[in-house]
């Protein structure tokens, strides 16, 4: 390292953005709203047990093994665990009921980020010990109405830190992904819909949009079409550019205790994006 050179951390951001990912494709939790900041990060979680209690025991012996393998730090692109290993876990009846709870708990979703990340920092630094200064802090969100303000809060955290000026800026958020999977829908046509379907960067986020209504297929809140996820239920009952607006013009507003604020002069972000590029539309359904 050059002297005086600052060191960069900046790629960590990006791993836990590819363990959320992951995680999000086997626990019975699903990813609502996110940001990762240069030393924490936030994430509204949806614990799934209905839908745990769908997987078969196979299914959840396998979804366990993979995220024992990816909390020790290593990668699961392309793993499969040994039959053997599997039927050894499906001897114990117990075990499999145990596993089966551990799939829809919060606290083992976190502890399996949280030890992938130490892991491979400490690996990086060449040291053992504690990586994160302690276990993480949890709030139960009990109404829509305190959702979309958590969601908000999230979203705006690099905005007002003073990192971005922008939504479409805030790369290490949930609305950026969100925003830019709709972009790149919009521009997607004839056979390249379904490479968009599969590539979005949001795909393993929950949709923003919560629809519902007899037209609705019940079978799209209990599974995922992609597998990405655990379903593919929405979380508010707004559209996104409807949310994209109300999260604008929150991020206009000053306050005493925050460094960052959208710039006044700045073009409303329609103006900027277009509403017609922000429909929460889903290719291919």
């Amino acid at each position: 390292m050059l002297a005086g050179r600052t060191r960069s951390f900046e790629h960590r951001r990006d791993w836990i953005i590819e363990v959320e990912g992951q995680l999000a494709e086997l626990f019975a939790i699903e990813i609502e709203f996110r940001a990762e900041m240069q030393n924490h990060f936030h994430v509204v979680l949806r614990p799934r047990s209905d839908i745990a209690s769908r997987w078969t025991r196979e299914q959840i012996v396998i979804r366990w093994l993979k995220i024992a393998k990816l909390k020790r730090g290593s990668s699961i692109k392309g793993w499969e665990p040994s039959k053997a290993q599997v039927e050894q876990n499906l001897r114990d009846n117990k075990r499999v009921k145990k596993l089966k709870k551990r799939l829809s708990n919060i606290s083992w979703f976190m502890g399996a980020l949280c030890e992938n990340i130490a892991r491979r920092a400490n690996k990086e630094d060449g040291c053992t010990g504690r990586f994160f200064q302690g276990r993480f802090e949890c709030r139960l969100i009990d109404s829509v109405e305190s959702l979309l303000q958590c969601g908000i809060y999230v979203d705006l955290n690099m905005i007002r830190a003073g990192e971005a000026e922008t939504p479409e800026q805030s790369r290490y958020t949930s609305v950026h992904d969100r925003m830019q999977a709709c972009l790149d829908r919009a521009s997607a046509t004839g056979p390249l819909v379904e490479d968009v379907l599969n590539s979005q960067p949001d795909r393993w986020m929950s949709p923003l949009e919560l629809e519902e209504g007899p037209d609705v297929p019940p079978e799209r809140h209990l599974q995922s079409r992609t597998g990405c996820r655990a379903s593919d239920k929405g979380v508010l009952p707004m559209d996104l550019a409807t949310y994209v607006q109300l999260l604008e013009w929150t991020g206009r507003q000053l306050r005493s205790d925050k460094r960052g604020a959208i710039p006044a002069n700045l073009a409303p972000i329609f103006e900027r994006l277009g509403p017609e590029n922000l429909t929460d539309q889903r290719v291919g359904e």
